[in-house]
């Protein structure tokens, strides 16, 4: 007889089902990844953001499917709450970049003996960076905007950053007031830096604390307390943006990677403002259905973390010469 080298009565039926959702071309795409875990096609039901009509309603559907990935041993052992002060609330604020940079100079310059938990301005950041983009806001009673922390942390390199004493924050203002130093002693970085993949990250993670942005669905965010955030879980899940975040450390779970970071919207979410985040799981949006501000994310299997970077100190000698 023939080998049977492999052998289904189910493989069209369940084909049928895939592509009703997913091109099956995307789902050819989707097995490239290798992806070793469990796939699920989500329809969520969400409210239309600025309906034409009272109740609207769109269905969204996404893809998860799960990449495993290694932790190594040295990064598991790595813990970098104890070089952050008090978790912040940026309440209504968009300056979770900024929070998240000042934060990673005042953790790299500790980790690096420069000094003992000295914090710095995130209202510098928000008033010096790009103030021009928060003038183009609708909303005129706030004048923050939204920026990338890589490109806040090259403002750093080129400016250095003031402390938090010396600059304390008060709001995100139209004119705010000039750099007048009051304090010379300001917190250098010597350079920012990109990583392009998780895998990479891990491995960096254990010298440093890392800073990375991750997608905010709702109900999903504000419910995740002690468990493990995958994204959409909920039957009316949203997408409602982008968020910075710190990365502190990475473990294993039931055989579930995930990274552990540090929020920006006080000590309410998870625990005391700490919580984990999957790097196995890949969210696709498969769907014709999606809100306007979620045209450009998920149109590849993409991770929970993405856009990660993390701030290099100067050599002692130049930081002496530059202060």
């Amino acid at each position: 007889q023939v080998e049977i080298l492999y052998e289904s009565d189910q493989l069209f039926s369940e084909l049928k089902k895939i592509g009703q959702y997913i091109p099956l071309s995307t789902f050819l795409e989707i097995l490239k990844l290798e992806p070793d875990g469990k796939f699920e096609i989500l329809r969520v039901k969400n409210k239309v953001v600025k309906p034409k009509v009272e109740g609207e309603t769109i269905d969204v559907v996404y893809t998860r499917l799960r990449k495993h990935r290694v932790v190594p041993d040295e990064t598991k052992k790595v813990d970098w709450r104890p070089f952050y002060g008090p978790v912040k609330d940026q309440g209504e604020h968009d300056i979770c970049w900024a929070i998240v940079t000042a934060e990673l100079v005042t953790a790299i310059r500790w980790i690096k003996q420069r000094e003992n938990g000295t914090e710095y301005s995130y209202q510098e950041l928000v008033d010096f960076v790009f103030p021009e983009k928060g003038k183009l806001r609708n909303n005129k009673a706030h004048f923050c905007y939204r920026l990338s922390i890589l490109k806040a942390l090259r403002y750093v390199v080129q400016q250095g950053i003031q402390r938090a004493v010396d600059r304390p924050f008060d709001g995100c203002k139209e004119f705010p007031p000039p750099r007048v130093l009051s304090n010379p002693h300001l917190g250098y970085i010597g350079a920012a830096k990109s990583i392009p993949t998780v895998e990479e990250a891990l491995i960096h993670l254990q010298t440093q604390p890392l800073g990375a942005a991750m997608p905010i669905f709702q109900p999903d965010y504000e419910n995740i307390k002690g468990g493990i955030y995958r994204g959409p879980m909920h039957p009316d899940s949203m997408f409602m943006g982008m968020h910075a975040v710190s990365v502190t450390g990475a473990g294993v779970e039931n055989g579930e990677s995930f990274m552990w970071v540090r929020s920006s919207h006080g000590v309410g979410v998870g625990k005391g403002g700490y919580f984990r985040i999957s790097i196995d799981a890949l969210i696709l949006r498969t769907g014709e259905g999606y809100q306007k501000h979620e045209k450009d994310y998920f149109i590849e299997p993409t991770p929970l973390l993405v856009i990660f970077c993390f701030p290099e100190v100067l050599d002692e000698d130049d930081e002496k010469r530059l202060k």
